[in-house]
């Protein structure tokens, strides 16, 4: 069975969305992009995620190894939801090490970890709520960096065109206004648990 799903903040909402259908019977097999693929299943599986984005090809690639010889099944699904890439580089300044160079090849729309635990507890991958903190700042810079360089386009183009023509300015405009609401929603739950890590850690 398939089923397509497109999340407005896939980091949390995808291991809720998977886990209701555990609870129908329902066992992950396959992620590609925002297409779902499941099969029924009489075991119970739970589900976790968590955004690696930020880390080297090599960092990802040893964590998965360790978590799948653990016992663990791992996927990958991609930060921009509906983002269709094939052959597509991009820069990260954001992440660490020499991996500030993204592609399809590499880990360039597989920047969410799916961590699936036989039973009914997910497993915790993010030990504190300091790290969870982490996590939102690094997916808010990212998009930070994403509405930086849509101002810079929509610029350049303003001074080579000197005219924008209407439907220019409409999927600029919302464009412009999906990056900011991804910026603001991720900066809340930055100092949501950045609060709470001061107050309860």
């Amino acid at each position: 069975m398939y089923r397509i799903k497109i999340f407005s903040d896939p980091v949390s909402s995808i291991s809720s969305w998977l886990n209701s259908m555990s609870a129908k019977g329902y066992r992950l097999v396959s992620v590609n992009n925002f297409l779902y693929k499941f099969e029924k299943s009489k075991e119970r599986y739970s589900y976790s995620t968590q955004f690696i984005g930020a880390n080297t090809v090599r960092e990802n690639k040893e964590y998965q190894t360790l978590l799948e010889d653990s016992g663990f099944k791992t996927f990958r699904a991609p930060l921009n939801q509906g983002n269709l890439a094939f052959g597509k580089i991009r820069l990260r300044p954001y992440v660490k090490g020499r991996s500030k160079l993204a592609t399809t090849f590499g880990d360039f729309n597989r920047e969410i970890l799916i961590v699936e635990t036989k039973g009914d507890i997910p497993e915790k991958l993010l030990s504190s709520n300091k790290d969870i903190s982490h996590q939102y700042k690094v997916i808010r810079n990212a998009y930070i960096q994403g509405s930086l360089v849509m101002i810079a386009f929509m610029l350049f183009l303003l001074i080579k065109e000197k005219v924008f023509a209407p439907y220019k300015i409409i999927v600029g405009t919302v464009i412009g206004i999906f990056l900011m609401y991804k910026v603001i929603t991720n900066h809340v739950n930055y100092k949501k648990y950045k609060n709470l890590s001061e107050i309860f850690e």
